[in-house]
């Protein structure tokens, strides 16, 4: 009995070292990992935010044409691009490959500015009744959207494309995923 016993307190005793020695590089591994991606993660924010420089520098037009061939690059088909005076809220009409109808409105602003309620009124004035939107887009190149603008985005189902989302559709994220992304957070309660 006595050496089955100390059989048992050497194994337990070796398997505590053992955890004691390895748990410190475990731990270290995993955290140097966690910083690496947050490190990377940092890294593609600040491309993706630089990137974005060289739409501030764009006009309104070339603006709504680089929307535009986000579209065409994720398999949308064009029926309209450039809006211009007359062009009742509707700077990019696109069809989604299953056929819905998108109606975007573009707003190239500074990055410090926002698109206002009355904005947004004007907006949702044409895109369903005049433009037989099935998805309303509104995109812009500010930070964000007014309370109010936000406000009766959700209440009228327009999807709003602030600069941060603005970065990672135009660094490759597919306008469908961005889509889907805003139903999560609208569901959530969040824009």
């Amino acid at each position: 009995m006595l050496p089955s016993l100390l059989l048992w307190w050497w194994l337990i005793s070796g398997l505590i070292i053992a955890w004691a020695v390895l748990s410190g590089p475990i731990k270290r591994g995993r955290r140097e990992a966690a910083g690496e991606r947050e490190r990377r993660a940092g890294i593609a924010e600040a491309e993706r935010h630089r990137q974005l420089a060289s739409l501030d520098v764009m006009t309104g037009t070339e603006f709504e044409n680089h929307v535009a061939n986000l579209c065409l690059r994720d398999g949308l088909e064009i029926v309209q691009s450039g809006g211009g005076a007359g062009d009742l809220g509707a700077d990019v009409i696109a069809n989604l490959p299953d056929g819905r109808r998108v109606v975007i409105q573009c707003k190239r602003y500074r990055a410090s500015g926002s698109v206002s309620g009355p904005e947004m009124q004007q907006f949702l004035g044409t895109v369903r009744a005049e433009h037989g939107a099935d998805v309303a887009l509104f995109v812009t190149t500010a930070r964000r959207f007014t309370q109010q603008a936000t406000d009766l985005a959700g209440r009228h189902r327009v999807y709003l494309i602030q600069r941060d989302r603005l970065a990672f559709w135009n660094n490759g994220t597919p306008l469908p995923s961005l889509l889907s992304s805003w139903e999560h957070d609208r569901t959530r309660g969040g824009y």
